[in-house]
């Protein structure tokens, strides 16, 4: 990766990264405080209703987004109208994304108060800033200019306002539904603050062509369907748990999911930053491409290494620390899903890869792989382990997906040494096992001692050295001003 493109691409995901990080730690004292309020039961029901609701937010993108930033980054001339009808194609689909929630509830086989949470929490279609949503399509310019840091601001703002609904909420002592109100609300200022950034970066044209909706639609399609079944997957445990299991159990599994769902953000910020850049590249320039996704991958196993084994040495503590000793329970299946995460950061750099190179049709045929794996490991997992049987269930998903996502990018980009994968899990799983099952140590001290192995070892196996070390704080830190050109 040359180093101009490198800067750009490392300055864009640090920005997002950090801005996010950021507005991250209001979201998870706002969930805190939420927890803590509402009580186990309550917020399993809050909890159930954005996961009813997550099963229709594919529909409002169908692939669109990633396919426009694709076009936008290689379009001479054509942006503001491909723009301005991604903008009408997708609020076309959101509204239809609302209507067929409205249309399920006469179906839905829950109590009144939990249907209207689940009309309350529509909304969050239009613009959510939690979940995919009608309000992404106004990140596009932001993505395919390498401005990154303008979306991050715009969540900065909506977690912000949340957090202060949510107190004011909890002050003066708002019934659910109010308290889901609010926390759909508040991101109505952000939203049109979002807008306002985006129209600095591109002017959409709504001249509407039925020409543009129909090729956003053919080419989105197989994003489209993948993520029907990415949805299904990770929205199918909470959904089968409510059928065995009391909202209680979802209570104690939204919380471990609370925990790691913002640690997603690294590998999705890296997505967004590479998939300009690779889209860009000429698709036979493979020896460039291939260096591409070995660092992108080297950078998210380092990264998710590290956060495996900070999350298995502190997962009570920290569970505690934030909801409460209610939530303890919740431990065990946050420790599973800490080691969900190298793998799903893996997959984010394939699918990049996958939808860069108009190969999106993988992604499809993994993630529906995918979901008949997960549907069969919930149902032998989920009514004997409740919540920690949902996190394995998950855990082996991630492993499937990343490894035919790895088996996928081979063919498309060519063999690259992958040795350097199995050297950070050695360092991620040893010191962890030693230091939490053979030395009682706090946990603490346990993971300033795994912090110092961790880092010790990426060194003394060679997965890193001092020049690769000098180049990625080169690429986070530097301040040059970056070339306009990969």
């Amino acid at each position: 990766m040359r180093e101009d493109t490198a800067l750009r691409v490392a300055g864009n995901t640090a920005a997002y990264i950090f801005g996010n990080l950021f507005s991250r730690i209001f979201d998870i004292v706002t969930i805190f405080i939420l927890a803590r309020y509402l009580g186990v039961l309550n917020f399993g029901k809050f909890s159930f209703a954005f996961a009813y609701v997550g099963l229709f937010f594919v529909l409002t993108d169908w692939g669109v987004n990633s396919i426009l930033v694709r076009e936008t980054s290689r379009a001479e001339g054509r942006e503001s109208l491909l723009f301005g009808s991604g903008i009408s194609l997708k609020f076309g689909l959101s509204l239809l994304a609302i209507a067929v929630v409205g249309a399920s509830l006469m179906v839905l086989r829950e109590p009144g108060d939990v249907k209207l949470l689940v009309a309350i929490v529509s909304f969050n279609l239009l613009v959510s800033f939690r979940l995919p949503s009608f309000k992404d399509v106004f990140e596009v310019p932001l993505i395919s200019r390498l401005k990154l840091r303008l979306s991050a601001y715009a969540a900065i703002a909506n977690r912000m306002l949340t957090f202060v609904g949510i107190i004011l909420a909890v002050r003066f002592h708002a019934p659910l539904w109010v308290v889901t109100l609010v926390y759909s609300l508040t991101a109505l200022p952000a939203f049109f603050l979002l807008i306002s950034f985006s129209r600095r970066e591109a002017k959409p044209s709504f001249r509407i062509k039925l020409k543009e909706w129909k090729f956003l639609l053919k080419e989105g399609f197989p994003i489209g369907l993948s993520g029907i079944f990415f949805i299904l997957v990770f929205q199918f445990d909470m959904l089968l748990l409510s059928r065995f299991w009391t909202k209680a159990e979802i209570g104690l599994y939204s919380a471990s999911r609370r925990m790691t769902e913002p640690l997603e953000l690294i590998p999705t910020a890296l997505f967004f930053s590479i998939l300009p850049i690779v889209s860009r590249l000429n698709v036979q320039d493979k020896a460039r491409l291939a260096r591409i996704y070995s660092r992108a991958l080297l950078m998210m196993a380092v990264a998710a290494g590290f956060l495996t084994g900070v999350l298995s040495l502190c997962a009570e503590p920290l569970i505690i620390l934030l909801f409460g000793t209610d939530y303890r329970g919740a431990a065990g299946s946050l420790i599973v899903l800490g080691f969900y995460l190298p793998f799903i950061f893996i997959w984010h750099v394939c699918g990049s890869i996958f939808i860069a190179l108009n190969k999106q049709r993988f992604s499809s045929w993994i993630w529906f792989t995918a979901l008949l794996l997960n549907i069969i490991l919930n149902l032998i997992f989920i009514p004997r382990y409740a919540y920690v049987g949902a996190s394995l269930a998950r855990l082996g998903t991630g492993m499937i997906v990343a490894v035919l996502g790895m088996m996928c990018a081979r063919r498309l980009v060519g063999p690259i040494s992958l040795g350097f994968l199995f050297k950070i899990g050695v360092l991620a799983v040893i010191p962890v096992a030693v230091l939490k099952f053979v030395l009682p140590l706090p946990a603490w001290l346990a993971v300033v001692l795994f912090c110092a192995v961790f880092g010790l070892g990426l060194f003394v196996l060679n997965v890193l050295n001092r020049e690769e070390l000098l180049f990625f704080s080169h690429q986070l830190w530097s301040r040059r001003r970056p070339s306009e050109h990969p």
